[in-house]
């Protein structure tokens, strides 16, 4: 049996409050991950949540928009048009159609839609010669009317 000095007692002591120290801390960062990856994942969770939210709350408009840009008929003169789709719209002068330069309404819309409904006018007669109200649905005015 090894003789027990007052040394080797301490030291024996030391390397047990050692370990003992190092399990609490591997324990302490353990739950200090645990609670980081959990916060993590709650504000991951809310921050989908909220741009969820905001998205639909932004296409809310974009059905009616639509249904009344379907109203719109070629032959239309521009206080027509904008008594249908109200006066949410700018002017336009890049437009290439038939290869001129045209001017064209566009309107605004809640939520974004590709492309945006727009009315082309025709610059003589000031009618509605092309009428673009979503990627599927389009009117193009024959040529000589």
């Amino acid at each position: 049996m090894p003789s027990l000095t007052y040394s080797s007692i301490l030291r024996r002591i030391l390397k047990v409050a050692a370990a003992t120290n190092a399990v609490l801390l591997l324990y302490s960062t353990a739950r200090i991950m645990k609670t980081v990856l959990k916060v993590a994942g709650l504000v991951l969770i809310l921050g989908l949540a909220g741009l969820s939210i905001h998205t639909i709350w932004q296409m809310r408009g974009v059905p009616q928009v639509l249904s009344r840009c379907k109203q719109l008929s070629l032959g239309m003169t521009k206080p027509q048009v904008l008594a249908i789709m109200g006066d949410a719209a700018h002017m336009e002068d890049t437009a290439i159609l038939k290869g001129k330069k045209v001017r064209f309404l566009v309107f605004r819309v809640p939520f974004t839609i590709d492309p945006p409904p727009q009315v082309t006018f025709d610059e003589g007669t000031g009618k509605a010669r092309y009428i673009v109200c979503s990627e599927r649905h389009r009117l193009i005015a024959a040529e000589g009317r």
